[in-house]
């Protein structure tokens, strides 16, 4: 019975919290990739890109979500981005 079951099936999440965080990862870096590259403030940014874009694509393929989980992670992304600033002015009130 246990080598029958199946983790994909049962374990699927919405949103994608790996695509958040790599989108998150990929908005950092367009704001502050100078922070690691002085000179080529974009850099950063264009050296991250590959690597995130094959995160989505392997979550889709290694069928550890759904088309749907992902999109709604990279939205769910900016949606945190807008809304931290906020929740840390307004937190300790």
């Amino acid at each position: 019975r246990w080598d029958t079951y199946s983790p994909l099936l049962v374990r699927a999440s919405f949103p994608s919290l790996h695509c958040a965080y790599a989108t998150l990862t990929l908005v950092y870096a367009w704001r502050f990739g100078d922070g690691v590259f002085k000179n080529r403030r974009r850099l950063f940014f264009w050296i991250v890109l590959p690597l995130e874009l094959s995160l989505y694509v392997s979550t889709v393929y290694l069928r550890h979500h759904w088309i749907p989980d992902i999109a709604a992670g990279i939205v769910l992304a900016p949606l945190v981005c807008r809304l931290a600033p906020w929740l840390r002015a307004h937190w300790p009130k």
